[in-house]
């Protein structure tokens, strides 16, 4: 007697279904890059604007500040993409063109912002490695002026300025959130720049905290999407497989 074994059809296969798990991963990670650099900005222990040998004096004078600069960098750095895919995801079906322009710019300008942690980095541990001051300052000059950290940091700066502002754009043509939600996202990163190119670390808060409250509120509508308009359902591979 000779028995045969059917393969399962496509609607027997059991499909796990994702789209929940993403949709609360997504909005869970939005505001937390923002609100990161929002905290670094406020507690730097230097400004932006100053030479590498005054930064390297202030950060060797407040060691515990740059740490914790180290810490958010680190949690910013491995948020901040992530939560642009996500709220760039939320706009694009109701704004597609703006998001189009504003998504590669928020995404390539996050990426460049892990090139400052050597910067950062080098006036912590120079201490420890017999480092004078004297010796550190040309060096973290000729690291801030070579083409390897100036374009990716000047991606950075050019990257989250205007794609935030056109990602305000986005929120307000999509009506993911309320205009006023919008408004305030576009101006958040404009401040920003405002208060680093005058050493104004309050004013950073508030630029980087109105970023983060509005993605909050932009991670509460991803909450409230349901599965099919956030990704389409799973479905099998050819041939049976998941």
């Amino acid at each position: 007697m000779t028995t045969t074994t059917e393969r399962p059809t496509a609607s027997a296969v059991q499909l796990s279904d994702t789209r929940s798990l993403a949709r609360w991963t997504a909005a869970i990670l939005m505001p937390i890059g923002p609100a990161a650099v929002a905290v670094l900005r406020f507690v730097l222990p230097y400004d932006t604007n100053d030479s590498a040998a005054v930064m390297i004096t202030k950060v060797q004078a407040d060691v515990g500040s740059q740490q914790a600069v180290m810490v958010l960098g680190l949690i910013a750095v491995f948020t901040l993409v992530p939560g642009a895919y996500a709220v760039t995801r939320l706009t694009r079906p109701g704004s597609p063109r703006v998001t189009a322009v504003a998504a590669p710019l928020l995404i390539a300008g996050y990426l460049g912002l892990s090139c400052n942690a050597t910067v950062d980095l080098l006036p912590l541990v120079a201490p420890a490695a017999g480092v004078e001051p004297a010796q550190l300052a040309p060096l973290m000059a000729a690291v801030m002026d070579h083409p390897a950290g100036l374009i990716p940091i000047t991606i950075f700066v050019i990257g989250h300025i205007v794609g935030t502002v056109l990602l305000g754009f986005a929120l307000w043509r999509s009506g993911s959130v309320h205009w006023v939600w919008a408004v305030l996202m576009g101006i958040s990163q404009p401040l920003h720049l405002l208060a680093a190119m005058t050493g104004n670390h309050p004013l950073d808060l508030l630029g980087w905290g109105l970023t983060a409250v509005v993605m909050g509120v932009a991670a509460v509508r991803v909450l409230r999407t349901t599965d099919d308009d956030w990704d389409v359902p799973p479905r099998p591979m050819a041939g049976g497989g998941r």
